[in-house]
This record gives structure tokens, sequence and C-alpha cells, in this order.
């Protein structure tokens, strides 16, 4: 998809939601698993602390980045997140793929929820006031370590297309369709384009795409 014409970048969507606990204190959150461009992809910023190293990406280590909401629900005011270790676990238990991932064998009930520690390394912030991120509670942890502790599934509730500057969207998104149906035998999906008021944002986070359009969104943009 990222090799059509037109299309600058595709940022694709791994999400879930999890327990988060630190202490007395606990939120559900929606943990997103990220990789080396996270904070380019996302329009972020480095509050406090420090984005991933490369090492902790490669090997799958469990560290977290915290948004500025999470941070304020877990952590009393004046209190700092970084460096601090906070539980997480997936709400209902891992999912059937990532039991199977895990060595259950295909038809296993997934285990029960377990809380597991996860050092949290940043806490991160909307770079613009344009980020259609509509969950109050996000926290962000490595790919490597969403899909072997959280959702080891291939699916993606949703991706967007940050499109070449100029280029119609209605080009990409026929381009898009074609090869979606191409690679899935069907058309199950659905498309939501930014309009010109979205124009000046590079991408908007596919989860707005989600809410309107449904599952399987593809939100496109411009540069």
């Amino acid at each position: 998809m990222g090799a059509l014409d037109g299309v600058a970048g595709l940022l694709r969507e791994r999400q879930a939601m999890v327990q988060a606990r630190f202490g007395a204190r606990e939120q559900v959150a929606q943990a997103q698993a990220a990789n080396a461009t996270l904070l380019k992809d996302r329009k972020l910023r480095v509050k406090e602390g420090r984005d991933f190293v490369p090492l902790e990406l490669e090997l799958g280590q469990q560290v977290t980045l915290l948004d500025h909401e999470t941070a304020k629900k877990l952590f009393k005011d004046g209190q700092s997140p970084v460096g601090k270790t906070v539980f997480l676990s997936a709400q209902g238990g891992m999912d059937a793929g990532a039991a199977n991932a895990n060595g259950l064998g295909a038809g296993a009930l997934p285990p029960p929820p377990v809380a597991m520690p996860y050092l949290v390394v940043g806490v991160v912030e909307q770079d613009s006031q344009l980020g259609f991120n509509f969950s109050n509670t996000l926290l962000y942890v490595p790919e490597r370590t969403y899909r072997a502790k959280l959702d080891a599934s291939v699916t993606l509730q949703a991706f967007a297309i940050n499109l070449v500057k100029g280029v119609p969207p209605q080009q990409v998104v026929t381009q898009a369709k074609h090869r979606l149906r191409a690679m899935r035998g069907r058309e199950d999906f659905s498309f939501w384009v930014g309009d010109e008021a979205f124009q000046k944002m590079q991408t908007f986070n596919a989860g707005f795409a989600a809410l309107l359009a449904g599952v399987g969104a593809i939100a496109l943009t411009s540069s």
C-alpha cells in the first residue's frame, strides 16, 4: 500500500485496551504499538523523559511512553512518572493469536489477564492542537512488545495514508481499493477522506477514521 503512486507514508494502527496500574491508582487506557518514527508519525513531542531507544524497540523490552492524560490519572500532582514501574494487563487477557504465538497451540483458550511491569521512560503530548486522538488515555509500547505481550494478531484496526502534496485524494482511494480487493478478495473496508479543513495536517490519527467509518477504515490526508 505504501508503494502506491501519491502515497508519502503509511501509519498503521495496532491498539488494545489495557488496565494500567501504579500503586493504588488504576486506569483503563489504549495501548498502541510504536516504532522508531512514533513521534513524527503521530505529531507528538516528549514532555518529560525521552523517546524509545533503538535497542528497546529491537528487543521488545517492557518499556512504555505515557501520554499526558494517562500520566495525570496514574500519578499524583508533582510526581514524575519517569523511571517508575507501571503494571499493564490486556483487558480480557491475551487474545487467541497471542496465546498461539506463545506456544499454547491452535484453539487454546487465552490465559486470564496478568499484570506485567513496564518501565516508564517518558511522557508525551500532542505537538499540535490538530491532533485527532479521541482517547483521553493513551500509552505506547514497542511493537515487538505489543505483539508478544498484548496482541500477536496481524490484523490492523485501521491505517492512515499520508498523501504527497497536490495529489488528488480520490486518485489514491481508487488505487487503494483495487489493491485491497486484490489482497483480501472482498471489499470489507471503508474510507474516510480528509477534506480541505484537514489539509494543513500531514496526517491524523486513524482512530478518527475508525470512529467515523468503522473498523477497517482508511484515512487519507495531504502533506
